[in-house]
């Protein structure tokens, strides 16, 4: 029991420590400001909360709400169809939450499983459950993720939470739980391998088929792995059948999903013609994972492998973090993805690598290295936690949105939610986006529109809207006072707009340079008509 609670307290530990970002934000909102539970990438959760609605409504299949391209929607998430259920009851964002939480919790649970399953010393295994809870890379050195050198120039710990434990337990309710799918799916593997009873096998053909359903892209690393595995047991036949069964299991969500994305138009154009999301140079991971990734490579050095149950496990162990890594620069769009969960067999092997060396002290040390070898891995962590709340404090976010809502920017969101029918919304520049991203103004409330209002956006999210670059360009060109009004028309008319949503007052001293362009309910192209104003903001209706 003393030691269950070791794990209990770590895994509760990181779950509060990953939330206090949340809980910061809804106790130190500021006066006549609305927040609206979000802190780090509000524009990839409200994608999210967009999906949760959808299923919420009834929906079998989900829309992109953030692109006007002809969508046929034929791909249904199971997770987030479970999500838009319990919305039902606690709303959207305590669904979000709720998966959070639970995802994290699911997690840290299956990775106590799959170190039992493979770490026969409980030093190994309770270092590994540190590392796997609050360790880091060593983004901190850099000062934490720079917008101005993009995703390719600095670690991936600063900008990428699905390949780090903790980042993925405070980020949304995808990655944890994807996760935890992921660890589950290797545990079952292994624990078939280990009993010798095929029926053992079925968590892992559970987890895969979820996995290809839910989060496709988790299949690929895992198969990766599971081959390398099988081959590294020659012509076990025994092995050969988990194989394929697992193959047989998981395989066919995985290519529904995949025929999905060649059969919508929308879902074809976004996931293989769109914005990719690329791996940065193998050097920027590795330095992403950081100090447990020195204590697995020593272990692997010295080739000690005293630590892991069998000389199986620890080769699993390689082939999962080998088959990440391979995976992350396969030649498809899609690879920087492709990273969840690698973080989890290199704290495993780090665990087993910093026991080994502490084996070889007396007295007392090893007992007292061990929490500082945890200690030094966590600045990158306590860094992340720090700088969510930062930005609450200044009310900016990692990306151009912003975590708090004036109270007149939530009534325009809850009149699109409520009162918009036909068209696509079409949103002005964003006054307080230089603060974050100098020089540039980008889409105001766009992400919101989709994510609150549930209302298709043209120029929403720089992945899920398609052509997304261009389309930025042409609602920034719409608001300028210097462009033809001949030319919005056409925009409005080919992108099928039904609204406009206009700020009152563009703040242009933070952008001397740019002119936008300035209407009233009394002075506006007469082919626009005033469907809502507040002293902030005011929604345009497309007339026919």
């Amino acid at each position: 029991m003393k030691t269950r609670g070791y794990y209990l307290t770590l895994g509760l530990l990181a779950l509060a420590l990953a939330s206090a970002p949340y809980l910061y934000g809804a106790l130190n909102t500021p006066k006549n400001l609305v927040y609206y539970g979000l802190t780090s990438n509000i524009d990839d959760c409200m994608a999210y909360f967009s999906w949760i609605n959808e299923y919420a409504s009834g929906k079998l299949a989900h829309r992109n709400l953030f692109s006007t391209e002809p969508n046929t929607p034929i791909v249904f998430y199971l997770w987030f169809g479970l999500l838009g259920l319990f919305s039902k009851a606690i709303g959207t964002l305590g669904a979000f939450h709720l998966g959070r939480v639970l995802g994290g919790a699911g997690l840290l649970w299956a990775v106590y499983w799959l170190l039992n399953l493979t770490l026969s010393d409980e030093r190994a295994k309770k270092l590994a459950f540190g590392f796997v809870c609050f360790a880091s890379g060593f983004g901190w050195l850099f000062g934490g993720f720079d917008p101005a050198k993009g995703f390719y120039l600095q670690p991936i710990d600063t900008f990428s939470p699905e390949a780090i434990t903790f980042l993925s337990l405070g980020y949304s309710p995808l990655f944890a739980p994807m996760t935890a799918l992921m660890v589950v799916f290797v545990a079952g593997l292994l624990r078939a391998e280990q009993t010798g009873r095929l029926k053992d096998l079925w968590p892992a053909c559970v987890a895969g088929a979820v996995l290809g359903n839910s989060h496709t892209y988790d299949i690929v690393p895992l198969f990766l792995m599971a081959v390398a595995w099988t081959v590294f047991r020659k012509f076990e036949r025994a092995a050969w059948v988990r194989l394929v069964t697992l193959g047989a299991c998981c395989l066919p969500t995985a290519l529904y999903n995949l025929i999905a994305s060649r059969l919508d138009p929308l879902f074809k154009a976004r996931v293989w013609g769109n914005e990719p999301t690329l791996t940065a140079p193998l050097w920027w991971v590795l330095l992403g994972l950081g100090l447990p990734l020195i204590f697995a490579l020593v272990g692997l050095a010295r080739r000690d492998r005293a630590a892991f149950c069998s000389a199986s496990a620890w080769k699993l162990m390689l082939c999962w973090l080998g088959a990440h890594l391979l995976a992350a620069y396969l030649p498809v769009p899609v690879q920087r993805k492709l990273l969840m969960g690698v973080h989890l067999p290199v704290c495993l092997l780090a665990g087993a690598g910093l026991s080994g060396l502490l084996s070889k002290l007396t007295g007392d040390l090893p007992r007292a290295l061990g929490p500082i070898a945890v200690l030094l891995a966590l600045p990158g962590t306590l860094l992340s936690v720090i700088n969510d709340t930062a930005r609450l404090d200044a009310n900016v976010g990692s990306t151009a949105a912003r975590p708090y809502l004036t109270q007149s920017e939530k009534e325009a969101l809850d009149w699109l939610k409520t009162n918009a029918t036909d068209g696509a919304t079409l949103v002005g520049p964003d006054p307080a986006s230089a603060r974050r991203f100098p020089f540039q103004l980008a889409p105001h409330l766009a992400p919101q529109v989709a994510g609150l209002s549930g209302r298709t956006v043209f120029n929403g999210h720089w992945s899920e809207t398609l052509s997304y670059r261009r389309k930025f360009s042409q609602s920034l060109r719409f608001f300028l006072s210097d462009t033809d009004d001949d030319f919005r028309q056409t925009l409005c008319t080919e992108n099928k707009i039904g609204y406009v949503l206009s700020v009152n007052s563009l703040g242009a001293a933070e952008l001397p340079e740019v002119a936008p362009v300035v209407w009233t309910p009394e002075n506006h192209p007469d082919w626009l008509e005033v469907a809502y104003q507040n002293p902030e903001i005011t929604v345009f209706r497309v007339r026919p």
